[in-house]
């Protein structure tokens, strides 16, 4: 039984712990904390993570994004395709 009298599964505890260790690992990804920072700091564009984050390439800022979107974490909302406008959001996912 678990610390509330909740009885608890191994396969509920094996989820939850593959889970907790995916994020850490993916979190440990450089630059991944910093470009979700700037996104609470309400950074919305990539140029603004550039300038915000010296030392950030552009590909590795592609990488991350993608893979955060992928994740459910961030939501990418194109303004104007023409001119290549695009914005990056917190997910309700990404926020807790």
């Amino acid at each position: 039984m678990g610390k509330w009298g909740i009885r608890i599964g191994n396969d509920y505890l094996k989820d939850l712990h593959q889970t907790v260790d995916d994020t850490f690992s993916y979190l440990r990804k450089k630059w991944t904390i910093p470009i979700i920072k700037g996104l609470f700091c309400d950074c919305k564009n990539f140029k603004g993570f550039l300038e915000l984050n010296p030392g950030l390439s552009s590909k590795v800022l592609s990488e991350r994004l993608k893979e955060l979107e992928e994740k459910g974490v961030v939501e990418k909302i194109v303004l104007n395709s023409s001119a290549g406008q695009t914005e990056y959001y917190l997910t309700e996912k990404g926020a807790d």
